[in-house]
């Protein structure tokens, strides 16, 4: 079942690759494109690197944060007013995925984050 899982996982993430070369080709532009197995976070930090990149474009579905915020909620009840004030209000607080907002703390070039349409 583990096999036939990954496999599974590594055809969907080649056709998604091959869809997104395509457009970039459409638009003229040669994408350099890679599959890489593990944490995602860590692997896309790398490949910059490696590939000496001079902007890492991510997308956010805030996931990540609104994972966060709910396990900080159930452990912090008293705390929750203060925390909607102080973020919401004051700060207005980004809802960035862990794996964006881990790319733009440890990524060696400019991140840009973009949201869903």
């Amino acid at each position: 079942v583990v096999e036939s899982a990954s496999k599974a996982q590594e055809d969907n993430a080649a056709r998604i690759l091959s869809r997104a070369f395509e457009i970039c080709r459409e638009k003229s532009i040669n994408p350099n494109t890679r599959i890489l197995e593990g944490d995602p976070k860590d692997k896309i930090c790398k490949a910059v690197e490696e590939m000496k990149i001079d902007l890492l474009l991510v997308g956010s579905r805030g996931l990540g944060q609104i994972k966060r915020f709910f396990f900080f909620l159930i452990n912090n009840l008293l705390l929750l007013f203060y925390l909607f004030i102080n973020l919401f209000i004051f700060f207005g607080w980004a809802l960035l995925g862990s794996v964006s907002d881990y790319c733009v703390h440890h990524a060696t070039c400019p991140v840009l984050v973009v949201k869903p349409p």
